[in-house]
């Protein structure tokens, strides 16, 4: 697993042993930020479910300003800041280990605002759209921002949050990006 595009480029990461954790692959990771490009410029972004960092990290590396990453798991979060610290990163990076919907409440506390929050919860879960609704109810997305869902192609759960809207949906291979932004009218 590698940083695909920006400063850290080419950089390799540190990735897990075994199946029981699936990174969201190179492709797919460049066709997400290909498709989001400009909104990475001076972001804030939120990578929710981190895993090994790499979604936080190729963020960073593509003009992100700073990036929030959360993982429940200990290994995840040792894992991401070996990869921070690998890019060289650590300084616009902020690694929180809890779960997702204490993180999101923790984060609308100290009244976060994110431009992209990344969501790639375990699958065959409501974490998803759970964090979507909390992410509202928090006021955690910015007017302009965007969330992105990935999530197994054959779920056709979606989230139904009264003031988001699906405005995009691309298929990868068996997973599938939801891309969530306020309505029209809620943004005016």
């Amino acid at each position: 697993m590698r940083v695909i595009s920006g400063k850290y480029k080419g950089r390799t990461l540190y990735e897990f042993k075994g199946k029981d954790i699936r990174p969201t692959g190179e492709k797919a990771r460049e066709a997400l930020f290909d498709i989001l490009r400009e909104k990475f410029v001076d972001a804030e972004v939120l990578d929710l479910f981190a895993g090994t960092g790499a979604v936080g990290i190729e963020a960073l590396s593509r003009g992100a300003k700073h990036v929030v990453m959360n993982d429940i798991s200990r290994e995840s979060v040792a894992l991401i800041t070996k990869n921070c610290e690998k890019v060289k990163c650590t300084a616009d990076a902020e690694i929180m280990c809890m779960p997702a919907l204490f993180a999101l409440n923790k984060l609308g506390s100290a009244k976060k605002k994110f431009d992209v929050i990344f969501l790639d919860p375990p699958y065959n879960t409501s974490y998803g759209e759970e964090s979507i609704e909390i992410i509202v109810k928090k006021g955690l997305l910015d007017k302009d921002g965007v969330i992105v869902l990935e999530k197994p192609a054959t779920d056709k759960k979606r989230a139904k949050v009264q003031e988001l809207e699906i405005f995009d949906e691309r298929r990868y291979g068996l997973n599938s990006f939801i891309f969530y932004r306020f309505k029209e009218e809620e943004n005016e």
